[in-house]
C-alpha cells in the first residue's frame, strides 16, 4: 500500500493534481497512521500549498504517537526524521515523471 500511494501521489503531482495527491496521501495516513513515511509524504505535500497545514500534519502525527505510548524523545527522533530528510521514492519518481 505505501509503495502504491508513493507512485500515485508522484503522478498526481506531476500532473498538477496537487490536492488529489493530498488526498490520497491523508487516506494512506488514516489506514496506516503509524506509518513515519507516510506522514513524512502528507507533510511534503502540503508544504508546497501551506506551511500550516503541513505543520498541522506533524502535530497530529506526534498526538498518534504519544497515544500510542512512545516516549517524548522517540516522537522528537521521529518527527525530526521527517522534517529533515526528502522522501527518497517521490523525489525519484517525481524525477521521472518529469523527464517524460
Amino acid at each position: 500500500m505505501t509503495q502504491w500511494t508513493f507512485s500515485w501521489t508522484a503522478l498526481l503531482v506531476a500532473a498538477q493534481r496537487l490536492p488529489q495527491a493530498i488526498r490520497v496521501a491523508r487516506q494512506a495516513l488514516q489506514n496506516d497512521p503509524l506509518n513515519d513515511r507516510l506522514c513524512g509524504l502528507l507533510y511534503r505535500l502540503q508544504g508546497q500549498s501551506s506551511a500550516v497545514q503541513a505543520r498541522q500534519v506533524l502535530t497530529r502525527f506526534a498526538e498518534v504517537l504519544r497515544s500510542e505510548g512512545y516516549c517524548e524523545e522517540e516522537v522528537a527522533e521521529l518527527i525530526a526524521g521527517i522534517t529533515t530528510e526528502p522522501c527518497p521514492e517521490h523525489r525519484t519518481l517525481s524525477s521521472l515523471s518529469l523527464r517524460l
